[in-house]
Parts: C-alpha cells; sequence; structure tokens
C-alpha cells in the first residue's frame, strides 16, 4: 500500500468512528461545530446519561456499562439477546 492510500484507509476509519460518536452523543456534534458552548455540553449530555439511567433502571447489564464494567457495544449486544 502506498502512503496515499493508507491515508485514505485511516482517514475513512476516523470518519466512521467520528460517525459512530456523534451518533450516541448528538450534542458532541454540536458542540464541534461550533453551535453550543463546552458547558452546555455537558448540561445536555447529563441529561442524557440520566435519561438512559432512568430508562435502564434495574437492568443489570446497564448497571455494568455504568459502572464501566463493559463496553458500550457489549452492552447493546446484551440486550440484542
Amino acid at each position: 500500500m502506498t502512503k496515499q492510500e493508507i491515508f485514505k484507509e485511516s482517514m475513512a476509519k476516523l470518519k466512521n468512528k467520528q460517525d459512530e460518536l456523534y451518533k450516541r452523543e448528538p450534542e458532541r456534534k454540536l458542540y464541534d461545530e461550533g453551535k453550543i458552548t463546552w458547558t452546555e455540553y455537558l448540561k445536555r449530555a447529563k441529561k442524557r446519561e440520566e435519561e438512559l439511567r432512568k430508562k435502564y433502571a434495574g437492568n443489570e447489564a446497564f448497571e455494568l456499562y455504568d459502572a464501566g464494567l463493559i463496553t458500550l457495544d457489549e452492552f447493546l449486544s446484551l440486550e440484542g439477546k
């Protein structure tokens, strides 16, 4: 592979990773675009996390995710079962 191909592949992976982040955290996209301040981003993120906690209250898999013991992908795969 040439340097240019490696660069294009790396940028595609980075773009996909960023798209996944924006899908999980829509307020982060607004912050990155300069539409909201960091303080507003933190407020919105905290609100989103509280809503998730209420939605999945009592869910053992979510409690593991919330405690940082499993990743989001692992949580979603457990939820899919």
